[in-house]
């Protein structure tokens, strides 16, 4: 057998799998949107702390709220727990700093 014949079947294999993934994944994809997928409440995972108002719908979690969430600005704990919760992702400390 050629290396041209070995490719070319290689090819039509390669291509024959593309097409049955790409089906099969169409179809688990259009049965999936017919079915009702559960999804986890809002007291999932919440400890016992958190206060949930269902009537005005409020979430009263513990502790002070921040005075402000300038961090030059954050004097107390409450706004530094804020501050580090909301700019952890957004900026990472190294040597070249």
């Amino acid at each position: 057998m050629s290396s041209r014949q070995l490719s070319g079947i290689l090819l039509g294999v390669v291509g024959i799998l593309v097409l049955a993934i790409g089906g099969l994944s169409a179809i688990l994809l259009l049965q999936g949107s017919e079915q009702q997928v559960s999804t986890p409440t809002v007291t999932q995972g919440l400890s016992s702390s958190v206060e949930i108002d269902t009537v005005n719908r409020e979430l009263r979690l513990p502790g002070n709220e921040p005075v402000t969430l300038d961090p030059h600005l954050v004097t107390d704990a409450a706004s530094g727990a804020y501050i580090v919760e909301v700019y952890s992702g957004l900026v990472t400390m190294n040597a070249e700093l």
